[in-house]
């Protein structure tokens, strides 16, 4: 059955069917990029099946699209408990890196598990290099009487609270005597290969179309609430935006259950901290029999080096730093350097496009949210935020 037309929306996941001109995309799932109203038709952005390969846009009519769900509004999962080769596996997703929610939950069945392996996809520790797969030497870099004092306050919920559930989890996996392992890419990875994938214009559209996703669901949900909400983007959902980019979803997916499976394969029980937005698709990989092939290597490669001049790169990234910035999704370091950190003339380049990719940006968020953008980063400034990872390792400096 066809979508009813007034449900297809930029973001939604749907399923080609019918096609006679092109009957090898039948079946194939993919996202809603945008309505092309002089063809009449959606762009879709398909799905790669492994993750491997660049994904296509294709256009295609109304009729010929079935709501698969999974739209970037449905509601995630937070949690799932999975049984591999005769071990546990939890699964548990992360709603918001500056917020506390799920911290209580990850600390009571992380006590009652009491895992072999915490696999997370972020870590904190200063200069020390840690490569996709290893352990996180958080006894060393939290050692001394801060630790043991983080540790004692644990039983306390209010002390949980204050601190975000990614800073819970690695607290709790430390209580049990668990290792804690980078089960992820580094995300400068990932943003190298987006951006190394897309040219300039393709790259402006991605992100345009990413932004207008954003917005719809922030004007959705203010409708929603009434002028009595006042809607920000803290209320979007963690990793909004990565299902839009392969890099950020489907290949991250592969090397996290991958690292997953190594864990179970070593005889532990293993809990797993992610994003809640990767729950699903990682849940689904893990229990794939037999397991997917996964390239690993391929996926850490970085991005292959542009042929394009360098002001053309550097606008690239200009662009995807103002997107992360204007949206507050990931650092806008992880693709762009201070300008002090840049040669002088490449510095003056990014000095001059970068306001208009911020203005575009936050500009339509901002109207999303009905205000300007001064009003939007005032709101963002007030938004509470509980202490992460890195003032964890400052607590522990300090109390010690």
């Amino acid at each position: 059955m066809s979508c009813d037309t007034g449900s297809l929306r930029r973001g939604a996941r749907v399923r080609i069917s019918g096609l006679q001109a092109r009957p090898e995309l039948n079946e194939v799932v993919g996202r809603l990029l945008r309505f092309v109203p002089e063809k009449d038709r959606w762009a879709v952005q398909l799905e790669s099946s492994d993750g491997s390969a660049p994904s296509e846009s294709v256009l295609i009519r109304p009729g010929n699209l079935r709501c698969e769900g999974g739209a970037l509004d449905a509601p995630p999962v937070f949690a799932r408990s999975l049984t591999l080769a005769g071990r546990s596996v939890q699964l548990f997703g992360i709603q918001s890196y500056a917020g506390s929610k799920g911290g209580d939950e990850i600390f009571e069945n992380v006590d009652e598990l009491r895992p072999g392996v915490v696999v997370m996809e972020s870590f904190a520790a200063d200069d020390v290099s840690i490569d996709p797969g290893d352990s996180v030497p958080y006894r060393r870099l939290l050692s001394g009487q801060g630790l043991d004092r983080a540790l004692d306050n644990m039983e306390s919920s209010d002390f949980r609270q204050a601190w975000s559930a990614e800073s819970i989890a690695v607290l709790a996996a430390l209580r049990v005597g668990a290792e804690v392992r980078l089960g992820d890419r580094l995300h400068v990875t990932s943003f190298d290969r987006l951006i190394a994938r897309h040219g300039l214009d393709e790259l402006r559209h991605a992100l345009i179309d990413a932004t207008e996703s954003l917005a719809t669901w922030l004007e959705e949900r203010q409708a929603a609430g009434g002028a009595s909400v006042a809607v920000t983007l803290q209320d979007l959902p963690q990793n909004m935006i990565c299902p839009l980019f392969k890099e950020l979803s489907s290949e991250r997916h592969l090397l996290m259950a991958h690292f997953v499976r190594l864990a179970v394969e070593e005889g532990h029980n293993v809990a797993v901290v992610i994003g809640a937005e990767h729950i699903g698709p990682v849940a689904d990989l893990l229990l794939q029999d037999p397991p997917q092939q996964v390239h690993v290597q391929e996926l850490l490669q970085e991005g292959a080096a542009s042929e394009e001049p360098w002001q053309a790169e550097l606008e690239k990234r200009a662009a995807v730093s103002a997107f992360l910035s204007s949206t507050c999704t990931f650092p806008s370091e992880l693709v762009l350097p201070s300008k002090e950190q840049l040669l002088p003339e490449a510095g003056d380049f990014v000095a001059k496009v970068l306001p208009k990719y911020r203005t575009a940006f936050a500009g339509r968020l901002a109207e999303a949210v009905g205000g300007d953008q001064q009003a939007l980063s005032s709101r963002l400034g007030r938004a509470p935020r509980a202490r992460g990872l890195h003032e964890l390792l400052e607590f522990c400096i300090k109390e010690s």
